[in-house]
This record gives structure tokens, C-alpha cells and sequence, in this order.
């Protein structure tokens, strides 16, 4: 089994960010940063909260990014990362390679571990994986958060290796699957938007846009956790939507060759905004149909 609004900040500012939680991850050697001791991993900023399984053997069937609670409201089901080495076989989920470091830091200064590094290495040792997580809140009660990632690829031999990455991901807007629409959008395509009746969520790939692209439902024949998980090489249909009224999926896929000892580096941000529901006209005519008695008391007790 295998998760919108605008961004809060533009590349200067995600470039800004990026700079800090370098300057973050060097820091944190001395005082910190602390090894994840356990590889179910959860991250908190103001009022968002995101959780991690970051290796095969952990419980949850579910990998990667598996719950994103933002004022205690649940929006995901699953966000991860598969990879392809080589023109053949199947794609495999990173936390199938041998895990390297997870370490958990405090970028921001405030309560709470904000940022996470994981470093994943192939058996053979001729590549690493890395991602970084981090994360920024909101206000309380303001249904606002953000997540910015940014995944490196190394090549640790002196050969060339061509090489595909593929994010996936399964949003379940306010907890709920099948109310959501989701499409693809830019020039060239780099941003997805997916809705539901009270919260949206975009994603901006700042750098480089993807290859490939599809927007899917969930558990239909032929879908995207389907195929990236059958053993054969996949590649993305470039589907754009919009997926109306569905339990929406979507996902990226960038193909590349990396020079010897050379590295690939994908930056992208995920912003969430919750809306608040306004009432009906009918319950608003039952809320002043309560309130009548206590009216009716304040103006007896007044004269």
C-alpha cells in the first residue's frame, strides 16, 4: 500500500531556508542535531506534526512520510520515494538500500525537532540517497504548514550511471480519500494542486522539473502504487488531470546520468492550507432559534 495553497516563500526564500538548515546540520554535530535511536521518526513545528518510517523493518506497512497532522487534523496517507539504478528492472523504495544516518535537528530554535537528514547507501556502494526534511507551522487553529525536502544523489564509483528517482504521494485531504481533485500544472510541468471541500495542498519542484508525471486514483488497476511496486521499470504517463472527486494520487519521475563521482540534486515545497467551514444558512437559522431563551432572559432581567 502506498499523500495547497500558494508557497509561503518563493526560491530566494527556499534557497534562504536551505542555506540555514545546512548551517543547521554542520552546528548540529556539536550540540543539536541528535541520531534518530529509533527509525519511526516525528517532527513538530507549531501546529503541524509529521511522522516517519524510514527503514523496511519498521512496523508501519506504510513507509516514508506516513502521517502529516496540521491543528490535529490528518491530510496524508503516504509520501516516499522510489529509485531506479540502471535502464532495467524495477524501481524499489529507498528504505529497501542499506540505511546510512538519520538524524532529527532543531533549525528554528524552537520547541521540537524541525528537520530530518536520511542517508541511504546501495549494497555495492556504488551510490548514496539522501533526503531532507523540513518542516514549518503555522499559526495554531490557522490550518497552515509547509514541508520542503530535498533529495541528492551521489555516484561513488568512477563510472557513469543512469538513474531514475520517483516521488509518490497519496494526500487524504482532512482525513477523508475520496472527495479530492488533484492536477498537474507549469511550464514546464513542476506543480501539483490537490483540494477537497476544506483544505488544499500544492507542490512546487523548485529545481530541476521533473521527466515524467501522472496523476492516478488509488486502487484501481494499473495504478501508481501498483506499478511502482511490481518489479518492472516504470514510467510515468504524463497525465495531467484533473482527477475530480477521487481517492487522488500523483507522482514525479526524473531520469538522469550521473557523471562519475558527480551528484543530482531535486529541491522542491509542499505547502497545506485548512479552510474554515461556513455554515449553512439553515444552521445558522437553528443557532438564533437556540439563542432566543437567553435573549429572552437578558432583556426580562434588564427591565
Amino acid at each position: 500500500m502506498i499523500m495547497k495553497t500558494r508557497l509561503f516563500s518563493r526560491q530566494r526564500g527556499l534557497s534562504s531556508l536551505a542555506r540555514r538548515v545546512a548551517a543547521a546540520i554542520v552546528a548540529a554535530s556539536a550540540a543539536s542535531a541528535s541520531p534518530a535511536s529509533a527509525t519511526l521518526i516525528t517532527l513538530e513545528n507549531f501546529n503541524a506534526v509529521a511522522e516517519f518510517a524510514t527503514e523496511s523493518s519498521d512496523a508501519p506497512a506504510t513507509k516514508g512520510l506516513y502521517s502529516w497532522k496540521v491543528d490535529g487534523v490528518e491530510h496524508i496517507t503516504q509520501q516516499w520515494f522510489w529509485y531506479r539504478a540502471g535502464t532495467t528492472g524495477g524501481e524499489r523504495p529507498i528504505d529497501t538500500l542499506t540505511p546510512v544516518q538519520a538524524v532529527t535537528l532543531d533549525v528554528d530554535g524552537t520547541p521540537g525537532q524541525d528537520a530530518l537528514l536520511l542517508r541511504y547507501r546501495d549494497s555495492a556502494a556504488t551510490f548514496e540517497v539522501s533526503v531532507r526534511y523540513t518542516l514549518t507551522g503555522g499559526a495554531t487553529s490557522s490550518g497552515g504548514a509547509s514541508l520542503e525536502e530535498v533529495i541528492r544523489v551521489v555516484n561513488l564509483t568512477d563510472n557513469p550511471i543512469d538513474f531514475s528517482m520517483f516521488q509518490y504521494v497519496d494526500f487524504d485531504l482532512n482525513g477523508t480519500a475520496a472527495d479530492d481533485t488533484v492536477s498537474l500544472s507549469g511550464t514546464p510541468i513542476n506543480t501539483a494542486l490537490q483540494v477537497d471541500p476544506f483544505a488544499e495542498i500544492s507542490e512546487t519542484v523548485v529545481t530541476p522539473p521533473p521527466t515524467r508525471y501522472e496523476v492516478s486514483e488509488f486502487g484501481v488497476a494499473g495504478s501508481l502504487e501498483e506499478r511502482l511496486n511490481d518489479g518492472l521499470p516504470t514510467t510515468l504517463a504524463n497525465t495531467l488531470g484533473p482527477l475530480t472527486n477521487a481517492d487522488a494520487t500523483w507522482a514525479f519521475e526524473w531520469d538522469f546520468r550521473l557523471a562519475p563521482r558527480g551528484s543530482y540534486l531535486i529541491s522542491k515545497n509542499k505547502s497545506l492550507r485548512g479552510t474554515v467551514a461556513v455554515p449553512e444558512p439553515r444552521s445558522l437559522l437553528l443557532v438564533g432559534l437556540a439563542m432566543l431563551p437567553f435573549v429572552a432572559i437578558a432583556v426580562a432581567r434588564v427591565k
